[in-house]
């Protein structure tokens, strides 16, 4: 286990020059309550439409709004003590994953095609956005709608569980 002090005098200082300040604020906030630090640096991230982009998943450089960004926006205010600080910004994040919810694929895909002008890693070329096992981003997003529901505007959650649930099954009776 790592001391309180070893994190407060070597690796806070090392980030704080080094890093970004919403790593920063994640790591302190393992000794203090950061919260409202962590919500000020995560809206820097946040774009007119909603969604998260300008690189809050380090390996897509994309400025513009992606899933990718926007669920590590979400792993991030799940780590937020006091929920009741997040409520405007779950609401927000919602409208987003409606807005780009493809329904004629019933699914959300991690990033759009405007990811291959900027600098990623292989792994986010738009050409391989497809094949992301067990469906992923979707049952993450899933999640995440049902527990904030009461913000949903177009998509019924409940149809769209029972959907992820029928296609898990029929997937795990091909293995």
């Amino acid at each position: 286990m790592i001391e309180n002090t070893y994190i407060r005098e070597r690796i806070l200082p090392l980030i704080k020059e080094d890093g970004r300040m919403i790593d920063y604020y994640l790591v302190k906030g393992l000794l203090e309550n950061t919260d409202k630090d962590i919500i000020n640096e995560l809206m820097k991230y946040q774009n007119k439409d909603f969604g998260f982009g300008k690189s809050l998943e380090p390996d897509v450089r994309l400025p513009d709004s992606s899933v990718v960004c926007t669920n590590m926006a979400v792993q991030i205010i799940d780590q937020i003590r006091e929920q009741s600080l997040t409520e405007k910004l779950r609401e927000k994040i919602v409208a987003y994953y409606e807005s780009v919810y493809i329904e004629e694929l019933g699914r959300w895909r991690m990033v759009d095609e405007k990811v291959d002008s900027y600098p990623r890693a292989i792994w986010w070329n738009y050409e391989s956005v497809d094949s992301f096992t067990y469906g992923n981003p979707n049952p993450e997003i899933i999640g995440f709608l049902y527990q904030n529901m009461k913000y949903l505007k177009k998509i019924n959650i409940n149809k769209e569980l029972k959907k992820k649930v029928r296609l898990n099954r029929v997937f795990f009776e091909k293995i």
